[in-house]
């Protein structure tokens, strides 16, 4: 067989010309494939919303209507307490005054507005949820966590708000729902609780957004 240099050399040159537009054309799914594998490792970065309770003295406040008071008469001391936990353990600089000091202040009190409470303790920001409804249960015999509340952060120097979100609906498994017989009452709604502080607190610090989908199935129960 007789050996043609000239139809050899045109073969290679066809060959290394569909590489490269191989290379060209897998390029970007390689950077998506690398970003993607850097962002299961490392987590993604999700800055907080406002940052403005850093290096501050601050108070954490909140209200229940009258109906979720009636039916769970500590929901807005446990809910205050848990968001001030991961505040502090979350917020760079930040002084927590001890829950149990502002929930004595307000118990004693008489007062009008948040400001007031927030200036009484000398918090130089106050953290206020007022938490419109919270339930347990979605039917007798099954426990579905639904809570409905209003989020603000007053300055107690100028009295303004400066930040403010009406989360959505907060749903507990957000999925499912959970059998009356599978837990105890007591220990679902210590979940909830902490469930509807961690949805709150990720406006103030970095978060991984997975970790709810984490919670939701480790909620299995």
């Amino acid at each position: 067989m007789q050996f043609d240099r000239g139809t050899s050399a045109r073969r290679l040159w066809a060959g290394l010309a569909g590489l490269g537009l191989v290379l060209l054309i897998i390029a970007p799914g390689c950077a998506s494939a690398l970003a993607t594998a850097a962002w299961l490792i490392k987590g993604p970065n999700v800055p907080a919303q406002f940052n403005g309770l850093r290096e501050k003295r601050v108070a954490v406040v909140c209200t229940a209507s009258t109906q979720s008071i009636y039916a769970y008469p500590n929901v807005a001391k446990d809910l205050a307490r848990a968001l001030a936990r991961l505040l502090q353990q979350n917020v760079k600089g930040i002084e927590i005054i001890p829950p149990q000091r502002v929930e004595e202040w307000m118990d004693v009190h008489t007062w009008n507005d948040y400001v007031e409470v927030g200036q009484a303790l000398s918090a130089e920001m106050l953290v206020a949820i007022d938490l419109n409804d919270f339930r347990l249960h979605k039917g007798q015999t099954i426990y579905q966590g639904r809570a409905d509340l209003t989020l603000r952060v007053f300055d107690c120097q100028t009295g303004e708000v400066v930040f403010e979100r009406r989360p959505p609906l907060i749903l507990h498994p957000p999925n499912h729902v959970v059998s009356a017989a599978e837990i105890r009452e007591a220990d679902f709604r210590r979940d909830f609780i902490r469930v509807v502080a961690d949805h709150l607190g990720r406006y103030f610090y970095p978060h991984d957004p997975r970790a709810l989908f984490a919670a939701d199935a480790a909620a299995m129960y």
